[in-house]
């Protein structure tokens, strides 16, 4: 709604600038939409727009680290800029890049009762190039591997994970490399929410930090 809002605001005041498809000039403005709602292949992830470093309609860029691919699911984005609220259609937005300075994140941070640290310790890669920063809330990850049937593999024993031809390659901390299938679900903490990764479908990576 145009005209609402502080329409006299200084360009230092905007949070951040939209551009438009197929148009060069930026628009400064702030984001007015609280959360927004993007669909991952990992399942749907409600983003309240603090957390929120870049964002089109088909990708997210996130405070944690993560990198999203997928679909925004809201059809319009309201922001305020010189002349009061606007509402944009997302289709037209080529993207919003946040510019000003980032929110303080420490381990003092909590969300739902639980710390949250703002070190992820887990970086999962997908194949449609989705990068989910967070920790895996498992232990253990369990492998259908090749010989040898089911086995549980503590994180800390795993150098790598990567999938190639259609399986899971784990490389072990004593030289041992495990070939099989992922199995069960392993939610994901990000600083944002949770995301679930279920077996080992779309996956391309996993790396994890001490």
């Amino acid at each position: 709604r145009e005209g609402e809002g502080s329409a006299g605001a200084s360009p230092s005041q905007w949070q951040g600038v939209l551009k438009f498809k197929g148009e060069a000039s930026e628009l400064k403005c702030t984001l007015k939409t609280d959360r927004v709602t993007f669909k991952t292949a990992l399942g749907a992830l409600s983003v309240g727009k603090e957390y929120l470093m870049s964002l089109s309609a088909d990708e997210a860029q996130l405070l944690g680290g993560s990198t999203l691919k997928g679909e925004l699911q809201e059809k319009n984005l309201t922001v305020l800029w010189s002349l009061g609220e606007r509402q944009i259609a997302a289709a037209d937005i080529e993207g919003y890049l946040r510019t000003a300075p980032l929110p303080p994140v420490s381990v003092d941070v909590t969300k739902d009762g639980d710390l949250v640290p703002p070190i992820s310790t887990a970086s999962i890669t997908l194949n449609d190039g989705s990068v989910i920063a967070g920790q895996l809330k498992a232990t253990e990850l369990r492998l259908n591997a090749a010989g040898l049937g089911e086995v549980n593999l503590k994180l800390e024993q795993i150098y790598s994970v990567e999938a190639a031809g259609g399986k899971l390659n784990i490389l072990l901390q004593d030289g041992n490399m495990l070939t099989g299938e992922l199995l069960g679900d392993y939610p994901i903490a990000l600083l944002e929410g949770v995301l679930t990764l279920r077996g080992d479908s779309g996956l391309q990576s996993i790396a994890l930090t001490p």
